[in-house]
């Protein structure tokens, strides 16, 4: 690194975004792509030609995402792991108003 900083690590697997893999997965060809263009044309909606194409080729699609997604996620609370700094942050500006107060 010419500028001397410190790369900053990946994060774990399991907090990575499935959409680079996705679309590196996701190919395209040209007769799907002029079926799609096709589409649009007598519809006049890019979205919808785009939206039918992907209900016709579901089994593709989902064969694309990467193992391991969708992820069940843990609900960790309102702040997760920082509740003890949400409650030590309350209690200091609760003593700080009942001094400024008092």
């Amino acid at each position: 690194n010419p500028w001397g900083r410190k790369k900053t690590p990946p994060p774990p697997p399991a907090e990575r975004s499935p959409a680079y893999e996705t679309m590196k997965n996701l190919a395209v060809g040209n007769l799907n792509l002029e079926s799609m263009l096709s589409h649009w044309v007598e519809n006049g909606d890019p979205r919808e030609a785009v939206c039918s194409w992907i209900v016709d080729n579901l089994e593709y699609v989902i064969d694309t995402i990467p193992s391991g997604y969708p992820r069940n996620l843990v609900n960790n609370g309102w702040y997760g792991s920082a509740s003890a700094l949400l409650y030590s942050a309350i209690a200091l500006g609760s003593t700080a108003v009942t001094v400024v107060i008092v």
